[in-house]
Formats: structure tokens, C-alpha cells, sequence
């Protein structure tokens, strides 16, 4: 199974409504994936993303916001 990039905006406002954690990303790392006007994953056209690509794009992040926050 695989999610379209156009439809991951989409995906994760439905996730949320569903599921609540707390997710350590800094709010610039959540706006760089996610957000309709900053998220570059939306900006994939034709690009489908499987569950374990998501997954290394959100350990990533969660890295990168670790380094943001404590530096």
C-alpha cells in the first residue's frame, strides 16, 4: 500500500482526528512535511510514498528536531 504525496495533508489531519500523541518534531520540521503552502512531501506530484518511507522521513525529522531544540 502506498499514499499519494497530494494526499498526505490530507492523510494526516484524518490520522490525528482519530488518533492524539505527542509527536517530537519542532513546528518547523511539522510545517516542512506536512503543512498545504511549506510541506515539500505534498510537492511530489506522482510520487507515492509506502509505510516505510514515511517512516524514515519522520525518524529523520524527529532527529533534525531534537538537533533544533537542544542544539
Amino acid at each position: 500500500m502506498k499514499i499519494a504525496a497530494e494526499k498526505l495533508t490530507e492523510f494526516h489531519g484524518e490520522y490525528s482526528k482519530m488518533f492524539r500523541f505527542k509527536v517530537p518534531l519542532h513546528p518547523k520540521n511539522l510545517s516542512q512535511l506536512i503543512h498545504p503552502f511549506h510541506g515539500y512531501l505534498t510537492a511530489f506530484k506522482g510520487k507515492h510514498f509506502n509505510f516505510e518511507e514515511l517512516i524514515a522521513i519522520y525518524e529523520n525529522q524527529i532527529a533534525s528536531s531534537y538537533e533544533k531544540t537542544f542544539g
